[in-house]
């Protein structure tokens, strides 16, 4: 059994079997079959806090971590005792992914560093209400697990979404186009690839209220919008994107002439690809979109999961 397994994952790990791990105890089925395997192992720890939080759990998880053993950490909330605190298994989502990150791994770009940004922003109205759009971060995580399973170091960048951070990425919560903009200059020295799927708010009101504006005080409401500075274009045609040789990468929503609109933002943001998509993606688990390059050839991709395009 041990020798025919791609990975030998163990969730929940107790404090003793992590333990048995770590001093190559082998009195069980479960500690023999650790001892055996030659493929990656993943391990979930989940315990009472106190137990985690123990000097000798602790240097037990250091000394398997130093033999290259994977661990998914556990989460804070209540536990099977009623003790809160960090213990918690892990959600399985988060097991998944580390688990299909370590079973499909190619590492072929284990020397790169991607930024991606992703989800909505929101540009406050007043500090109760916003504007926003209907993105909901699938496309840009699906982006962020894909690089980081092949091996990049991933940043990612996102807007308000529901769901949870990917396995392994650097993550930078924002809210509105000025939180992105500000935390993408921060970053972007470091990165080799830049892929931009967030949907960035084109407007943003030009006066904000910082109380909240009441219906009883009005009979009707105008909002002045300004622009929002264009944030893929300036990184663009920042010189180091063109001294580093840095791979920018668009996505464009469109509703009607996909293609042809694509293209001019392809030249005018100065961008290496942009991936052209319609309203039907969004917040949906399917896609279908057509990549662009700069010498402006087409390559359609079918409709599919957003994992997979994203691949």
């Amino acid at each position: 059994m041990g020798k025919r397994c791609d990975l030998f994952i163990v969730a929940p790990a107790t404090a003793n079997i992590i333990g048995k791990f770590a001093n190559g105890i082998a009195d069980d089925l479960l500690s023999t079959l650790y001892l055996s395997v030659t493929s990656p192992v993943l391990i979930a720890p989940a315990m009472n806090n106190n137990m985690y939080a123990n000097p000798v759990v602790q240097e037990n998880i250091k000394k398997l971590k130093g033999f290259n053993i994977n661990f998914v950490e556990p989460g804070f909330g209540e536990l099977a005792c009623g003790d809160k605190g960090e213990g918690r298994l892990a959600d399985l989502d988060v097991i998944l992914s580390r688990a299909k990150e370590l079973l499909t791994s190619k590492g072929d770009l284990s020397d790169r560093t991607v930024l991606v940004t992703a989800g909505p922003t929101h540009e406050a109205i007043d500090p109760v209400r916003f504007i926003s759009n209907l993105s909901s971060g699938k496309m840009g995580y699906a982006v962020a697990s894909a690089a980081r399973r092949r091996g990049a170091n991933v940043i990612l960048i996102s807007g308000s979404t529901s769901l949870p951070v990917p396995s392994g990425v650097r993550f930078i919560s924002i809210k509105s186009a000025s939180d992105m903009r500000r935390e993408i200059l921060k970053e972007v020295e470091r990165a080799d690839v830049i892929i931009m799927t967030a949907a960035v708010s084109d407007f943003t009101p030009e006066n904000y209220s910082d109380k909240k504006i009441k219906k009883e005080d009005t009979e009707g409401i105008t909002i002045k919008f300004k622009k929002n500075p264009d944030i893929l274009s300036e990184i663009s045609h920042q010189p180091s994107a063109i001294s580093h040789q840095r791979i920018v990468v668009g996505f464009a929503l469109e509703t009607d002439d996909m293609i042809k609109n694509a293209k001019e933002k392809l030249k005018e943001k100065n961008l290496d690809f942009i991936v052209a998509n319609s309203v039907n993606g969004f917040g949906s688990d399917q896609n279908k979109v057509t990549i662009i390059d700069k010498k402006g050839n087409l390559y359609d991709i079918p409709q599919m999961s957003k994992d997979g395009v994203a691949e």
